[in-house]
């Protein structure tokens, strides 16, 4: 018994899509990088920075510099609206804490109600934190002047 799983033009099915393989293998290239970027479209435009990433990244860059005795480096990372001196910057970059984050810190970020970041590191018994602000989206380090 034969069974027509056709249409009823002659048993073939005709489709919407073309098939891809019948194009140029140039077109199907061409095809698929249009895909690839129209799939990676929303990320590439809604990318937005993450503060608790960029708090993190700017905290270890102050400590090595600090390491390094790198004042003037870490000048250039302090946000333009702080309130201290330039006289002051060595002062504030002595009373910094830096800790080994990786020997069992924890990480908390928080933002209060000036628009600061406040990276919070916990561990081995002492809680530090280290005040950032978003200056036209880069992250920039607030020192508290010392007392």
């Amino acid at each position: 018994m034969e069974t027509n799983q056709g249409n009823s033009e002659g048993g073939q099915n005709k489709r919407f899509i073309p098939e891809l393989s019948k194009l140029p293998w140039y077109l199907q290239v061409l095809l698929f990088l249009v895909a690839i970027f129209l799939i990676a479209l929303p990320y590439i435009v809604m990318e937005q920075k993450n503060p608790f990433n960029q708090a993190v990244a700017m905290y270890d860059k102050i400590c090595h510099m600090k390491q390094a005795h790198d004042v003037k480096g870490i000048a250039t990372l302090i946000a333009p609206g702080w309130e201290g001196k330039k006289s002051q910057v060595k002062q504030v970059v002595t009373s910094l804490k830096c800790v080994p984050r990786r020997e069992g810190y924890k990480l908390f970020i928080k933002e209060d109600e000036q628009k600061h970041y406040i990276l919070l590191l916990r561990g081995h018994g002492q809680a530090i934190r280290v005040r950032f602000v978003m200056d036209h989206k880069r992250m920039m380090w607030l020192p508290r002047l010392p007392r």
